[in-house]
């Protein structure tokens, strides 16, 4: 089912009542059909979908990841566009344009080996390390450390991680954890360094397989009409040493393993596109699992 959120201007005050919230407007955001286009395939992978409406505006949403050989990028975009007469879709300004990442997710299997002498879980923000004894409450700053190295550091406000006693994990239970409990502890720590944090990255190792999803939260901007997220690594590659705990000094057995990001074991797409033009809200949701 299409939504479609309108207002009218209140007879009694002059002024339209306020928007829905934006997680009211992806709730009721449909899941899109995925197109495979020939040409953005040839080098990698582009998923795209899109919503149309008024008979010449849609809403596109575009996942890909390519490899050119000597240049590896990886990108989420969102553009608002209308059908001119001779049938060309073109760009198009909308009121807000919006672009949300509720997970790119990547996995990587290894040899049997669990990340030994460390917590559970670990937050690394602030140019600090967070952890607690109880394992679940009572964070505690346990003194500075460096963030664990992943191609997209740089682009990101600091990464999550937790050992959990697991086989393997579904996209949605890997969701779960994060939304109900990782992300929670996360937005604690940056209240109380009075930091609004949009970027993260959440790694979750079963002893076999690690996960490593990305998540965006930046959402909306006013007369817009494209938002891309580029993860472009140019001539660099795509692989990286990862280091439970970054690298924390301890005295513990701390585990690497490395990872290529562009030959991952797999790859799943959850993100969103939505724009508010001639006061209606449109958009669509790409999802690959």
């Amino acid at each position: 089912m299409r939504y479609a959120f309108k207002f009218k201007f209140l007879p009694s005050t002059g002024y339209p009542p306020a928007d829905p919230s934006i997680e009211q407007i992806v709730e009721g955001l449909r899941i899109g059909e995925i197109r495979k286009p020939k040409l953005g395939n040839i080098f990698g992978t582009t998923w795209v979908t899109d919503d149309q409406y008024e008979d010449g505006r849609r809403v596109k949403v575009k996942f890909y990841s390519q490899d050119l050989w000597l240049v590896y990028a990886i990108g989420c975009k969102v553009k608002h566009q209308y059908k001119g007469w001779t049938g060309t879709w073109r760009k198009e300004n909308a009121d807000k344009l919006g672009i949300g990442v509720n997970a790119i997710a990547w996995s990587f299997t290894h040899p049997v080996h669990f990340a030994q002498g460390l917590p559970g879980q670990r937050y690394f923000f602030e140019d600090k390390v967070f952890t607690s004894l109880d394992q679940y409450y009572n964070y505690v700053n346990m003194g500075p450390a460096k963030m664990p190295s992943l191609p997209f550091e740089k682009k990101i406000d600091g990464v999550i991680e937790w050992v959990v006693n697991a086989t393997s994990l579904t996209p949605e239970q890997l969701r779960k954890l994060f939304y109900e409990q990782a992300w929670k502890q996360a937005v604690k720590i940056g209240q109380a360094y009075n930091k609004k944090y949009n970027k993260v990255a959440f790694v979750v190792d079963t002893g076999t397989l690690t996960y490593v999803q990305y998540f965006d939260f930046s959402q909306v901007e006013d007369n817009q009409d494209v938002i891309e997220r580029v993860f472009d690594w140019g001539v660099a590659t795509p692989q990286v040493t990862y280091t439970f705990g970054g690298g924390v000094g301890n005295g513990a057995n701390i585990t690497s393993y490395q990872f290529d990001f562009n030959h991952p074991t797999a790859t799943k797409v959850n993100m969103y596109g939505i724009a508010k033009k001639n006061g209606g809200w449109h958009g669509i949701k790409l999802i690959t699992e």
